[in-house]
């Protein structure tokens, strides 16, 4: 009799892990499927915003700080001290953008990226182009 009842634990955990192992695969499916969805509903929100004439740098530059800042904008006494917060948080970034505009302090790049929203504010009747 307890061969039997050695047997039928042995056989309980098997089902256990095999349960677990359902599980976890099913919620890696999951997971896979929502990444799929969030980048089906990013593409979705550039067409709408292309199509309603609101897809153009200063905007893409608005989305990017908000984004990179969490959402924190109202923290933020100016948009150089954004994007020295933003800097500081993404350095892969500040490494990029100090490449490209020749500067090496984080203060330099958010004094660039502020001037660079300025001027795209003052044309945005170019928001096609």
């Amino acid at each position: 009799m307890s061969e039997n009842v050695s047997k039928d634990i042995l056989l309980g955990v098997i089902a256990l892990e095999r349960d677990r192992d359902r599980e976890v695969a099913r919620r890696q499916l999951i997971e896979k499927e929502l990444e799929l969805v969030k980048k089906d509903l990013s593409i979705a929100n550039a067409e709408l915003m292309f199509k309603s004439d609101k897809l153009h740098m200063r905007g893409l530059l608005d989305f990017a700080e908000a984004k990179l800042s969490g959402g924190r904008d109202a923290a933020f006494t100016s948009r150089k001290a954004k994007w020295l917060y933003i800097l500081r948080e993404h350095p892969q970034l500040m490494t990029s953008l100090a490449r490209v505009s020749r500067n090496s302090s984080a203060e330099a790049v958010a004094e660039k990226m502020e001037e660079l929203y300025n001027q795209l504010a003052r044309h945005e009747h170019m928001k096609g182009y």
